[in-house]
């Protein structure tokens, strides 16, 4: 090999070698799923990462005077001005006493959601995660994860959305 040779094979090497550490390993991800792992109200829930396009902590909340029970104020997400709705007012468990820590904003939409705790993040085989049946009686809830010994319900963000936006239209 001649150095024109090296010097191309080592560049090829080292572009394989940083793609490897920027892409998944096929083995681990081939077959599960991301989900966030959340308490809202003492209750375990998880939310789909694909549904999640950011995640904060210890944002400040603008109170704004709302008719919604769910709707907390605005906060500054990704250097714009969002409006925050609690997850757990939207999943029955009310207002709580304490201004929610965490804060997501969700995919392909400008709305913020608040819930109490982060618990960490979970990558799920997906023969542990059990649909609902059609007709379930939460439209929020779609499913759920049976993992290490912890049943948490799936919220989904896009239902979530919907619901918000019935709600003010109908308002």
């Amino acid at each position: 090999m001649n150095d024109a040779e090296i010097v191309q094979r080592a560049a090829t090497l080292r572009v394989a070698f940083d793609r490897s550490f920027a892409e998944p390993p096929p083995a681990i991800e081939r077959g599960t799923e991301r989900f966030l792992a959340i308490t809202i109200a003492g209750t375990a829930y998880a939310v789909a990462q694909a549904e999640v396009a950011a995640l904060f902590v210890d944002r400040p909340i603008a109170e704004l005077a709302s008719a919604a029970t769910t709707f907390l104020g605005v906060a500054m997400l990704d250097g714009e001005p969002v409006p925050v709705h609690g997850l757990a007012a939207l999943l029955g468990h009310g207002t709580g006493d304490a201004p929610p820590r965490w804060m997501l904003r969700v995919a392909r939409s400008v709305l913020g959601l608040a819930f109490d705790r982060l618990d960490g993040q979970l990558r799920v085989p997906r023969n542990a995660i059990a649909a609902l049946q059609p007709g379930a009686a939460d439209p929020l809830i779609g499913g759920s994860i049976a993992l290490n010994g912890i049943t948490r319900s799936i919220v989904r963000l896009d239902a979530a959305v919907a619901q918000l936006a019935a709600g003010i239209r109908e308002e």
